[in-house]
């Protein structure tokens, strides 16, 4: 009976030590993924810092701008409905063609489209500039709440 009941704890022993190892395990692989996570937010917000900067600078047009900060935006979870004047241009912008599509239009066309574009581009560039600022501290201060 005593080998038996010895059996017995050694087999719980081995049990215990063999779950503790998969814990421990589990445990690594949520903060690597935490950590993957975490240096992802903060690639895509510096992202988001550089392509404001550019438009501040004139480095970046403001269509292009707001067409790429946009879903780098939704993907941090930071509401893009406080920018109204990048959310207007937006709007103007977001169907129309680009690349191949845009080559296929007819010049008239394209010319139709870019005027469009940068009477809207004109029409909002001093809000839009300034909600570039404000994306700019907005992206800064959630980079701070992250690391913490």
């Amino acid at each position: 009976m005593n080998l038996l009941m010895i059996a017995a704890l050694l087999l719980i022993a081995a049990m215990a030590a063999y779950a503790a190892w998969l814990w421990a395990k589990v445990y690594r692989q949520r903060r690597e993924i935490q950590a993957a996570q975490a240096a992802r937010r903060a690639k895509i917000a510096e992202s988001v810092d550089i392509i404001a900067m550019a438009m501040q600078q004139g480095q970046c047009n403001l269509s292009e701008g707001v067409l790429r900060i946009k879903p780098l935006l939704e993907v941090l979870a930071l509401d893009f409905a406080a920018y109204p004047a990048m959310g207007e241009l937006y709007q103007v912008v977001a169907d129309m063609p680009v690349l191949e599509e845009r080559k296929q239009l007819k010049r008239n066309e394209r010319m139709k489209l870019d005027l469009i574009r940068e009477s809207s581009e004109a029409k909002w560039e001093t809000q839009i500039l300034a909600e570039a600022g404000q994306v700019r501290a907005a992206v800064k201060a959630f980079l701070t709440t992250q690391a913490v």
